[in-house]
């Protein structure tokens, strides 16, 4: 018996025939793979002899690459399949919730599909010729879903968010769906097309922002991680089971109102990713509605913290400290509608409670002269909460306004020199 000369003697032969295998399996291409299924079998199985196939193929690689044709055949179609399940997302004014149903109908429809294993194993064992089609198909797939995706945050006055990119939303997306509906034939107590929906949803609403937005990646993933643990009415840091509860009911909360909408998401749910009982979850907040103020405040007061200390030193910091709470509530417009419900209906809180508008209150007593001129008598508080109010609400009735124009609006009504003796604060 001879051997190869590079192959070390010393190694004991059942290792040398295992790396021998490997290595041939490594080696296959879509011939190969025809080629050891056997045409013989193939004609058995078609109900003709083995000369027909070669009459109709010419050989085993005409065969093979018929094979491939097919497979990675009809990208057009399928193409135009899923630009027409984003389309569905395009002409939604419910984002989150028509995203649901796209990624749940986009699972079932490739977890149906009988040659998505033969795509996944052409690809692996197919040789260049496989790992060449696989990649046509695919970028065949993404030339037509880019142009639907660009319709897509256009139609919602959204953008993608630094440092992705179209091509690489539409690659994460891609690879999510992909391993999940592999995934799914293997272990589906693992994922199905609810965890699948919910995954890819929550992939899309942190992947793209509303315009206007400055923050990238890395700052929506320090706010979804930054909880810090200190009494709402004080500020000063505290410790406990209790406060400990209370974090994680408020991160629960943003976590599902980010995925599946305030008015989508129930008090029993929240307490379930919390980890507590709805009852625990009462001790806490007496609704739903006091649980997303108290998370407005908490995650407003934290985003203008951090822009405080990250940005330069505004020329007008109470027109920049207006800005920045719109630029804020413009992408938590869910829990924005309760704590402005909140601000009208019952006026000013107790000290300590509200940071935002005290902060707001602060910086209006020191706006100088031009402010203080509009001022008129009215309290530097009463002035921030009025402020507030109109501030919100204009962006509410109408999200897509630039920041700019809300905050000229806000205050040419309550900051704007005024002839003597008008008085009142217009709205």
């Amino acid at each position: 018996m001879t051997s190869d000369p590079a192959t070390p003697q010393h190694e004991p032969l059942r290792e040398r025939i295992l790396a021998a295998t490997l290595a041939a399996l490594l080696d296959l291409d879509t011939p190969a793979l025809v080629s050891a299924v056997g045409l013989r079998e193939i004609a058995r199985r078609a109900g003709a002899s083995p000369a027909s196939v070669v009459y109709h193929f010419g050989s085993v690689e005409g065969l093979a690459e018929a094979v491939l044709d097919h497979v990675f055949g009809g990208v057009e179609a399928r193409a135009e399949e899923v630009a027409a399940g984003i389309l569905s997302v395009v002409r939604s004014q419910l984002p989150v919730q028509a995203a649901l149903s796209l990624h749940t109908a986009e699972f079932q429809r490739i977890t149906g599909d009988p040659e998505l294993s033969l795509r996944m194993g052409l690809w692996a064992f197919g040789g260049q010729q496989g790992a060449d089609r696989y990649h046509a198909y695919l970028r065949g797939v993404d030339d037509q879903a880019r142009l639907v995706l660009e319709a897509l945050v256009e139609h919602w006055g959204r953008e993608v968010r630094p440092p992705f990119d179209v091509d690489t939303v539409l690659a994460a997306h891609t690879a999510l769906v992909n391993g999940h509906c592999i995934r799914a034939g293997m272990a589906p107590d693992l994922i199905d097309a609810r965890r699948h929906a919910l995954a890819a949803t929550a992939l899309s609403m942190t992947i793209l922002r509303v315009r206007g937005d400055s923050r990238d990646m890395d700052d929506r993933l320090a706010e979804v991680n930054y909880y810090p643990l200190e009494n709402a009415r004080t500020g000063a840091p505290v410790t406990g089971r209790a406060e400990t509860t209370r974090a994680r009911l408020l991160a629960a909360a943003a976590e599902l109102f980010a995925v599946r909408g305030f008015d989508d998401t129930s008090i029993a749910q929240i307490a379930r990713v919390a980890g507590v009982g709805t009852s625990t979850l009462h001790q806490h907040f007496a609704t739903k509605q006091r649980l997303a103020i108290a998370l407005f405040r908490k995650q407003a007061e934290d985003a203008l913290l951090r822009a405080r200390r990250t940005d330069a030193a505004p020329s007008d910091p109470l027109r920049a400290h207006l800005g920045a709470i719109v630029d804020f509530a413009r992408t938590h417009l869910d829990i924005t509608e309760p704590y402005l419900a909140d601000l009208a209906c019952h006026g000013p809180v107790a000290p300590g409670e509200d940071l935002v508008r005290e902060r707001l209150a602060d910086l209006v007593a020191t706006a100088g002269p031009s402010a203080a001129a509009a001022a008129d008598g009215v309290p530097s508080l009463d002035r921030a909460h009025l402020a507030l109010v109109v501030l919100l609400t204009q962006l509410l009735g109408a999200p897509a306004t630039p920041t700019e124009a809300i905050v000229e609006q806000v205050w040419s009504a309550f900051f704007a020199d005024r002839p003597a003796g008008t008085g009142q604060v217009s709205v």
